[in-house]
């Protein structure tokens, strides 16, 4: 792990050449992409963006969970837990309850371009990829919320406050009856802060992911029918 110098807006990053141990999870760095720099966290938009899951662990989300949600004195962790055609980052059980368990699923955001263009590199330029992250969310709570929640079991989503704020989700407050759970921490001085736990019901979340735009599609198709006949 390296603190780059290169640019301001990296905090952390990892390099092929270089050492690749992640100092959260001390094994090899899994974020090194096809440019070679595995990157944490990028400044965006005046606050440090988390970019690997990794960073997570300095919340100790986990204990948070279980105590908060589980509420478990004593558990066992089970990461990536295959479930059909699925995989689970973090089965939490209640160790004196095995039929007490839930899920936990980190999203982090996802970037588009290429790592070098920060060192430099004349490549495309690497940012925040806000819209491909939501999709992602989405198809996590299409397959695991509904699985879990037919179940009457509960999915805990861990993401940054920054994330929650751009989803635009409403600020609900825990409510232990419901399945699905968002816990966003706010990433302030290099630290994990603030967890704040929200409850929502599957179609809270889904009508809050799917964008309901004011479109005339049928101006739209006309202007674009009308354009490539012109063109021949």
């Amino acid at each position: 792990m390296q603190r780059t110098g290169a640019n301001k807006n990296i905090e952390y990053y990892c390099e092929k050449s270089g050492n690749t141990v992640c100092p959260f999870s001390g094994e090899k760095c899994r974020k090194i992409s096809r440019c070679e720099i595995g990157i944490c966290s990028f400044r965006h938009g005046g606050s440090d963006q988390i970019i690997c899951p990794e960073l997570f662990r300095q919340s100790s989300f986990i204990d948070y969970i279980a105590k908060n949600v589980l509420k478990a004195e004593a558990f066992e962790v089970y990461q990536e837990v295959k479930v059909g055609n699925n995989f689970i980052d973090y089965v939490i059980i209640d160790s004196r309850n095995s039929s007490n368990y839930l899920a936990v699923e980190l999203q982090t955001l996802d970037t588009s371009g290429n790592y070098r263009w920060v060192f430099g590199e004349k490549t495309k330029p690497f940012c925040i990829n806000w819209k491909a992250t939501k999709k992602t969310i989405l198809s996590q709570l299409l397959c695991k919320a509904r699985l879990f929640g037919k179940n009457n079991k509960k999915l805990v989503m861990v993401i940054q406050d920054t994330f929650f704020k751009y989803l635009q989700f409403n600020e609900t407050a825990y409510d232990d009856s419901k399945n699905l759970h968002v816990l966003s921490y706010s990433y302030k001085g290099k630290k994990l802060v603030n967890p704040i736990l929200r409850s929502y019901s599957f179609d809270d979340l889904i009508d809050s992911l799917i964008e309901d735009e004011n479109i005339d599609l049928n101006s739209i198709i006309f202007k674009l029918h009308k354009s490539i006949r012109s063109d021949k």
